[in-house]
């Protein structure tokens, strides 16, 4: 699972199974409301600001 971006609605959120839904706020974990795999918020915002770090360093 993985945030793709921040969008005005929430968070892009895309799971391994391959479902896009958009996460209003973000609690301890994160859920896919179409197949219930979750994740913890805190893996998911360090991946997805570490991407962005990265992005900005090349």
């Amino acid at each position: 699972m993985v945030i793709e971006r921040r969008l005005a609605q929430g968070y892009e959120i895309v799971c391994s199974s391959g479902h896009h839904f958009v996460a209003r706020r973000l609690g301890p974990t994160v859920e896919c409301p179409i197949c219930g795999e979750t994740a913890v918020t805190t893996d998911l915002t360090t991946a997805f600001f570490g991407r962005q770090v990265a992005a900005v360093g090349d």
